[in-house]
């Protein structure tokens, strides 16, 4: 699952879409060590925070078309660095911390173009900088170009550009890569998730001939999955859960049981307003209007 230009060449796609799945570790595995557990730390900050931005949902589907998008850059990237320096051509892209640099540009790009953030404690780099920093602090210590964060970089300044965020630079304001288009609309993720949690009782087919049910089965087989995912999902995942309604910040606490309420409580509503029998109705005989 390590991708690589010539891997790629020789017909080794499936590292374009699942290269994160790889956590490489080098010749010394105590730094590899290291570099996981930093991974890890800054997976749960940086990428918190883009799930609190997004959504559970649309932060799920920004991943794969964001990975994809890191691949394929990659690739370009390295084709052009091969020609001037073939060593470039054993690289390899793998782990989080592409995936890492881009969630890291789009957040630091978002801030304010005076403000500053500490290197380790050592020096003070302007925000928006400082992905590009760390970038150059990781091919120091491995005295090699990380190709795959430099094209992750890129990815998130094209990104920031096409959303209409302030160009990192005159020169580069031309860089633009839609990726917020990937993304599925608000609307259609509160319906899903109301569709997911409520009435999960019910059958969501609703009869007819078996070539019908079948249909009606595939269409909705999304939103089955989602109802058994919810029930077999431990209390600790379900309140971690980010819902269309909690963007924003105030219910992201809530998970779930955030969810499950609204989608309760319009249950309710509707079941309140509801009387048996309370229409004007028609004699018998009669035509409706």
């Amino acid at each position: 699952m390590s991708l690589s230009l010539r891997g790629f060449c020789a017909g080794n796609v499936m590292p374009v879409f699942f290269f994160w799945l790889v956590t490489p570790f080098g010749g010394n595995p105590i730094m590899g060590i290291l570099f996981l557990a930093l991974a890890a730390w800054a997976s749960l900050v940086y990428m918190g925070r883009l799930e609190q931005e997004y959504g559970t949902i649309r932060f799920l589907s920004w991943w794969f078309p964001s990975s994809t998008n890191i691949s394929i850059a990659y690739l370009l990237v390295d084709a052009v660095l091969v020609v001037l320096i073939p060593i470039f051509g054993h690289g390899r892209c793998a782990g989080m911390w592409p995936l890492l640099l881009l969630t890291m540009t789009l957040q630091s790009l978002k801030q304010p173009e005076g403000s500053t953030q500490s290197f380790w404690g050592l020096v003070q780099i302007p925000t928006r900088w400082y992905p590009l920093a760390l970038i150059g602090f990781f091919s120091l210590i491995s005295m090699s170009l990380q190709v795959e964060m430099l094209a992750a970089w890129l990815i998130g300044v094209g990104a920031h550009q096409a959303e209409g965020g302030q160009p990192l630079h005159q020169k580069i304001a031309f860089l633009r890569m839609p990726l917020a288009r990937a993304l599925p609309s608000l609307n259609a993720v509160s319906s899903f998730e109301a569709a997911a949690l409520a009435g999960s009782g019910r059958s969501l087919s609703s009869g007819g001939d078996g070539a019908k049910q079948a249909m009606q089965t595939i269409q909705n087989l999304p939103i089955i999955l989602a109802r058994s995912l919810v029930r077999v999902c431990p209390a600790s995942v379900r309140s971690s859960y980010v819902g269309s309604g909690s963007i924003g910040g105030s219910k992201i606490g809530n998970g779930l049981a955030a969810v499950e309420s609204t989608v309760g409580r319009a249950e309710t509503s509707m079941a309140s307003s509801f009387k048996a029998f309370s229409g004007t109705g028609n004699r018998l005989g009669e035509e409706s209007a």
